[in-house]
Formats: C-alpha cells, structure tokens, sequence
C-alpha cells in the first residue's frame, strides 16, 4: 500500500525515473518478481526463481542485478524481512520465533540480526511498540526524509469507520508499466506516476485493448517507511479484457482478487498516502481483520485519470488486501 514518509507534493516529474518500453528481459524480471511478491513466505530456492523468467540461472542473475541493482536472493532475503516488519507493524504477527520460521529463517536469533540490519530496528521494537497506531520509520529512511525537508503530513479529515466496506474483489488482467524509484518525492521533484498512468492509459487506448469497464490500477509492493525510495515498485496498470495476452511495450499480469477493505476517497494526490495511513494505522488495528499476503491496490477512473492534472482531485478505491 502507497502509506509515506509524507512530504508536500510538487507538480513537476523525474524524467530520469520513468523506465524503458517493457523488453522481453523486462518481462522475465517481472515474472521473478511476481512470484517472490506473491508469497514471501513460500518456500523457493534461485532454481525456482529462474525458472518463472523462463532463464537459465546464471542468465537470469545477470539480468536481474543490471534491472534491480541487487541478487535474486538478496532481493528474496530483503522482501521477507520487510513483509516480517509488516506483520509486526499491522499486529499480524506477536511472536519473533514463529515469524522468523514462518519467514524462512534457520533461527530467531539469525533473523534478528538480518532484520535489524536490513530494517534499522529490531524486531522487539517493533513487538514492544505501546502505541500501535504509530507507523515505525527505518532511520535510514527518515534520515532522508529530513534532507528532503523534514516529516511532513498532509492534512486529512479522518473518515468515518463505517465507511469502509469488506469486498471481495475479482482478479484483474491488466496490462502494466512496473517502476522502480519513489512513490513520492525524489530531488524535490515528483516521482512521475501520474504522468505515467496517462502514457499506459493511452498506449493501451492506440493498441486497441481496453474494454468499456476498464479501469486504471496503482499496485504498490513496498512501504517507503522501510523500503529505499530507489527501491520502491510500482505497477501502473490499466485492466484489459482477460483474453489479452500481449500489449506492445507493456506487459501483462493478472492481479490476484480476494477479501479487500475498501475504502473511496475523493481527495488530492498528495492526501492519498494520508489515507492509507489512516486505513492501516487506524481502521485496521480497532478491526478485527489481519494484513493479506500480496499488493493492495488503487483504483481509479480512467476518464478522471486523464482529464484531472497531478494537483487536482481524484476519487480512488483504497483496496487493502485482507487475510481470507
């Protein structure tokens, strides 16, 4: 889900941030991708990993480390550890011995000192937090949150509980650009996701594969509270008929559908982040439903996608993924 180390939004975009036409190698790196992100918890080994991207291993670990700028394994280790962090964060989760075998770790005491490294706090900081409705920040990320002008909020008016709404929500073919870089703010500058929500929405529009019920899709992996802003994924997806298997220049998935608390905003973009906080750090611990395995999602409108600037309102379904 897209909650933030909330700074104030700018209108311009990174040029430098926005990825290459999706290629054949991009393709079987997303695949990989997929199946970590899937399931953390699953057992899997860099055989199984390169057998998703259709590669031979060492093919395949060559080409990952030039898109990602990390190892398949590093990239498995560093996901399960955050999602570990999430558990504990959301209240998933109340024991670091079960957690660290449920997470694939030999020991507590070898997933305690991996975890402390990777995340900057403990695993008992964590667990001994008083005041579950406070989100933690990793103290590298809150370093450069404070170079990049401090911790800032944008200002919100809490929704009400019941407006919330438990769905189950079908799995959507989509046709997506996947980006790696900040959610939010990079330089000072914006990261570029709603420009590039308006170039998916209109290739897709030129290549002929949106139905009348489509519908643009923000899937965020990471939480920029312990993710790296340069390591931060996103996909931007438009859904497209579930016969498609093939879009030009982009690429293609299903997301996985499921029990999801959703929540319709109509608010800024830089306020979208805020209700995600408000969504995880406040609805979902005085609930009695627990964090899903896999992305959360925001839906949009496509004809609001492309007619609204950066600056302006939009409505969004906040989708939070929920443990079936």
């Amino acid at each position: 889900m897209r909650e933030r180390v909330s700074q104030p939004r700018m209108c311009g975009t990174i040029s430098n941030m926005l990825p290459a036409p999706t290629s054949i190698i991009h393709r079987g790196v997303n695949r990989a991708i997929n199946l970590i992100q899937s399931d953390p918890r699953a057992v899997m080994d860099l055989d199984e990993i390169a057998d998703a991207a259709y590669l031979s291993k060492f093919h395949f670990s060559r080409l990952f480390r030039s898109c990602m700028g990390e190892t398949p394994v590093s990239f498995l280790w560093r996901t399960r550890l955050e999602h570990s962090a999430l558990d504990f964060d959301y209240g998933a989760s109340k024991s670091i011995t079960d957690t660290a075998l449920e997470y694939g770790f030999s020991s507590p005491e070898a997933f305690s000192r991996a975890f402390s490294r990777v995340i900057g706090h403990s695993p008992r900081s964590f667990l001994s937090e008083a005041d579950p409705f406070t989100p933690k920040v990793a103290p590298e990320i809150l370093d450069y949150a404070q170079i990049q002008g401090g911790l800032r909020v944008a200002k919100i008016t809490p929704p009400d509980a019941s407006s919330v709404r438990i769905k189950n929500l079908p799995a959507y073919r989509v046709a997506f650009l996947r980006r790696k870089g900040p959610y939010e703010y990079y330089g000072g500058l914006m990261s570029g996701i709603a420009d590039d929500f308006k170039a998916v929405i209109n290739h897709a529009l030129v290549q002929g594969v949106l139905s009348p019920d489509s519908i643009a899709i923000g899937a965020s992996y990471n939480s920029p509270r312990l993710t790296r802003p340069e390591q931060c994924l996103f996909d931007v997806c438009v859904s497209i008929d579930a016969g498609v298997i093939n879009v030009p220049s982009l690429d293609t998935q299903t997301l996985e559908g499921g029990r999801f608390a959703v929540l319709r905003v109509k608010c800024s973009t830089s306020q979208i982040a805020e209700y995600w906080n408000w969504l995880t750090f406040e609805w979902l611990p005085k609930s009695s439903e627990r964090l899903g395995i896999g992305s959360s999602i925001e839906r949009f409108e496509i004809g609001e996608v492309l007619s609204n600037s950066t600056c302006t309102q939009h409505t969004v379904d906040l989708c939070l993924r929920l443990r079936s």
